[in-house]
């Protein structure tokens, strides 16, 4: 019984990994200087608009990571606001930080 809970989020599994390879072929072969998965996502966005709905299998994939999405983001929101402290201390020096 569980493998048939399961089958639907593999085929939803399969649908984001084709379109980010899909989106690594665009930016392998366009030279474009954007992620191959933000590529594959808007070609999946585009595809489910012309489709006029989202497979029950892709939604029971996309769930799961809908739910850590917040975990995934974190370090890079992190990064950026303490590289963004980093460089206004160096451009406006001590003086100005304080």
């Amino acid at each position: 019984r569980s493998a048939g809970i399961a089958m639907p989020a593999l085929n939803g599994l399969l649908w984001l990994i084709s379109y980010w390879l899909i989106g690594e072929v665009v930016i392998h072969f366009s030279g474009l200087p954007i992620s191959s998965g933000v590529v594959g996502m808007l070609l999946l966005c585009a595809t489910l608009a012309m489709i006029g709905k989202v497979p029950s299998s892709l939604a029971a994939a996309a769930q799961p990571l809908i739910a850590l999405l917040a975990m995934l983001i974190m370090p890079g929101v992190v990064g950026s606001v303490f590289t963004t402290l980093w460089l206004l201390t160096r451009l406006m020096g001590r003086s100005h930080a304080d």
